[in-house]
């Protein structure tokens, strides 16, 4: 699931990025926020790191 969600991320990327005269900076900075923001809370929850030494 995770890798098809990362290639669904790869082919909206390419199209924002595909022509330097439509280029799309929202796209880009959208699904760029998504991983950044949800990838480390994500591999937290499943290590079950807790931040607790």
């Amino acid at each position: 699931m995770l890798g098809a969600l990362w290639g669904r991320s790869l082919v909206q990327l390419a199209e924002a990025a595909h022509d330097a005269r439509t280029f799309d900076r929202e796209t880009i900075k959208a699904v760029c926020d998504v991983w950044d923001d949800n990838t480390l809370p994500l591999f937290r929850a499943a290590t079950g790191w807790t931040g607790r030494p």
